[in-house]
This record gives structure tokens, C-alpha cells and sequence, in this order.
């Protein structure tokens, strides 16, 4: 039964992110911590064992849940053998599923990303509870961009099926882009433009205060992951080595929870010394501090139309400006609109240079930290991001509005 008006909405939120990793603090329940304040919400998560392992912090953790009134249910992400593991996850969501939507115990399913929705999709033809499909990505074209599935391969084909199946039956799309939004109104016409929300990565501001504005030695940053597959760290070491050539002292840091070991080997592949490159890792709550000497983000990665790095916004919030590339959902398009860094077309030397003297040529701009906080106070902050998803779930539990109304 949907909730009234004054009476908190009950939301089932699945994330195959788990909680406590660092996308799943910042991405996760930062949005539920503000949701929380109208909706009832029981969270479950699929976290890795070497996490679930760290029981002092998954117990902060879960106490963190309860304060803000948040049900969190962890259960184990299996990883191998691929098709076993993700259909074993998969059970376990229905029975998750089913546990707290018979009966009328939820008004809204909220999956986060493929997986979760392909649960929620096959149990709603059962209870009949409405989904939000949370994509976070195009799932099969962007694995086979990175090089993990085959074009026209069999999986591929069974993926494109399960996502037009997925896309007919969400009640609400939520996209991180206008760009992988219009890509998916060309190949899915049947669906209509009002099931689509855009709602792009968002940070917590306050988390991401801008830097003080002191001068500082050249220092080329990135944040996050680089080895995924989706990450152009060759490319980066590239910067780096053209940096070197225009200011000798330059630096390259990464903060990353990445093996140093594979990045430092990448690194040497480029002709970096392994030494030169400072590695460090951090935890949600460090990140902002380990970015403060950086002079410019790097946001390099391969072709993903449905894709908003975190990263480009925590820049932002910085006061750091970025050196993105095209193709990747709408981050070009922000940069240069708003002024806020500067994009290349490729990873070639002549690029990679141009990128870097434009870039050498911004950061004399007394504006340009300034600049980047307004943006991202405009653009990303999360507290924007969990007013929209308000207005989502208002579409589907009180009274039908459109997302774009007032709750």
C-alpha cells in the first residue's frame, strides 16, 4: 500500500556497491543519510569478504545506519566463477526482495545498477512493488569498450535482452548523463521520455572544502581507482612526462586503494621512474586533505557515454581544476562550458602537451579555484542530488507527480 502524505515512504535500496567501500559511502549514504528524513529505508549491500573482515569499522558502520534510521543489511559479494558467483548473488537479492515486499512492507524498490535491477525486475511481476533502475552505466557496451565482453558475443546478446527487458519495466531510469540518456532513446524508442531522470555523481560539499589559494610546486593528481580497465593510466604517465619537460620539478601523485605494484609497473612501461610517482591511499574522510597540493585533476578515461566520474566533481569541489578527454558521458561538455579546466582529444603526445600547456596557461587565473566550487556547489552537491531522488520516489509513492514537481 503507498504512504500518504506526512507518512515516511518505504524504500528496499539494493546496491552491488558495497558500503564500505569508498563509492559506497560517497555515493550511497550520503544520498540516504538526507533520504532518510522522509523515507524509511533498508539498505542492502553486497560487500567484499577482505571488508566484511574490518569488523571495528563495519560495526561504525552500521552504527552510523541506525543513527540515521537506516536498516543496513551487508551480504557477501562473490566474485568467481563469474556466472555461479553473480547468480548466487542474485538469489540471494529475491529472497532479500521478497522478504520485504510481501505483504505491502515496501512502496519502492531503488536499484543501484544492473544486477539488483534484474532481481527487482523479476519480482515485481509478483508483487508488483515499482522499481527504480538506478543505471549508474551502459553495462554491455561498456564492457566490451574495456575489452571484458565481445561484441555480438553470446553474453553480450543475453545482456542487451535483460537490459531492454529492464528498460521497458523500470518505472523510473535514472541516468548519470544526458548523454547516455539521448543514446538510449535512439536504441529504445518504446520507452517513453518521461520515465528518464538525469542525475549525475554528487559529492558532499562540505567534506570538500576549496584549498587555500598559497603557491605550490606543479603537481599532476588523480584520485581513485586507475587500474580498472577503465582508467587511461597510460595516458597519465604521458602527462607526466610532458610535464617534466616544461618544469623539471614537476609531481605526479595518485591517491588510490589500487595494488602500488601494478601502478608503479604502468608507470614504468612510460618511461616513469617508479620512485617519482607518490602513492597513497586514503579513506573517505582523508581524501579531500591528500588533494590539497594538487595543482590539476587528471580525468582520463576510455569512451563511457553513461559514465560521471566521482572524481570530476571532488576536483571541483576542491578548487581544482581538471584535464578530461571526450567521450565520456557529459564531462567534456562541463568543463569547457563552465571554464573550469581543460579537454584533449587523445592520449597522443601532441595532445597530451596542448592539453597541458592550456592547462599551465589557466592556473594563472586568480578566479579559477573560485570558479570550480561554484560549479560544483551548482552542479554536484549531493544535497541536490538527494532532492531529486525525493522527487522520484513523490512520482511513485505519493501522489504520481512528475519527478520534476516538488514532493
Amino acid at each position: 500500500m503507498m504512504q500518504g502524505m506526512g507518512e515516511k515512504t518505504r524504500v528496499l535500496y539494493l546496491s552491488y556497491t558495497g558500503l564500505m567501500e569508498p563509492l559506497g559511502q560517497s555515493q550511497v549514504l550520503a544520498y540516504l543519510k538526507l533520504l532518510s528524513e522522509c523515507c524509511s529505508i533498508t539498505l542492502v549491500t553486497f560487500e567484499k569478504a577482505e571488508d566484511l573482515a574490518r569488523t571495528a569499522e563495519r560495526e561504525a558502520l552500521r552504527k552510523t545506519c541506525a543513527e540515521f534510521g537506516i536498516d543496513w543489511v551487508p551480504r557477501q559479494y562473490h566474485q568467481t566463477p563469474r556466472i555461479p558467483a553473480t547468480a548466487w548473488d542474485l538469489t540471494v537479492l529475491l529472497l532479500d526482495i521478497g522478504r520485504c515486499t510481501l505483504g505491502g512492507k515496501t512502496d519502492l524498490v531503488h536499484c543501484r545498477s544492473y544486477i539488483p535491477a534484474m532481481a527487482a525486475c523479476v519480482a515485481k511481476k509478483l508483487t508488483r512493488v515499482p522499481f527504480v533502475f538506478d543505471m549508474r552505466a551502459l553495462w554491455p557496451e561498456e564492457m566490451v569498450t574495456a575489452g571484458t565482453l565481445r561484441e555480438g558475443g553470446l553474453t553480450y546478446r543475453v545482456l542487451q535482452r535483460i537490459e531492454k527487458h529492464l528498460m521497458n519495466d523500470a518505472d523510473v531510469v535514472v541516468s548519470l548523463t544526458r548523454a547516455a540518456v539521448e543514446h538510449l532513446r535512439t536504441k529504445y524508442p518504446a520507452v517513453e521520455r518521461e520515465r528518464y531522470v538525469v542525475i549525475p555523481t554528487c559529492v558532499e560539499l562540505e567534506r570538500f572544502r576549496m584549498r587555500e589559494d598559497v603557491p605550490r610546486p606543479l603537481t599532476i593528481g588523480s584520485v581513485g581507482t586507475v587500474v580498472s580497465g577503465w582508467y587511461e593510466l597510460d595516458w597519465l604517465f604521458r602527462l607526466y612526462q610532458e610535464a617534466r619537460k616544461a618544469v623539471p620539478d614537476a609531481r605526479i601523485k595518485i591517491v588510490t586503494r589500487d595494488d602500488p605494484t601494478r601502478v608503479r609497473a604502468v608507470a614504468r612501461s612510460n618511461g616513469v621512474d617508479p620512485a617519482c610517482v607518490v602513492l597513497e591511499r586514503a579513506t573517505p574522510q582523508q581524501v579531500a586533505s591528500k588533494m590539497a597540493d594538487m595543482s590539476f585533476g587528471v580525468t582520463l578515461f576510455k569512451r563511457k557515454l553513461g559514465s560521471a566520474p566521482t572524481r570530476l566533481a571532488e576536483f571541483l569541489a576542491c578548487g581544482i581544476p581538471v584535464l578530461a578527454n571526450r567521450g565520456v558521458g557529459d564531462m567534456a561538455e562541463i568543463v569547457e562550458e563552465e571554464g573550469v579546466g581543460v579537454v584533449v582529444d587523445d592520449g597522443s603526445a601532441e595532445s597530451l602537451a596542448r592539453g597541458l600547456h592550456a592547462m599551465m596557461a589557466m592556473l594563472q587565473d586568480p578566479n579559477l579555484a573560485s570558479r570550480c566550487w561554484a560549479v560544483a556547489e551548482r552542479r554536484f552537491s549531493v544535497a541536490s542530488g538527494a532532492q531529486e531522488y525525493r522527487r522520484v520516489y513523490g512520482r511513485l509513492c505519493a501522489l504520481g507527480k512528475d519527478p520534476r514537481d516538488p514532493w
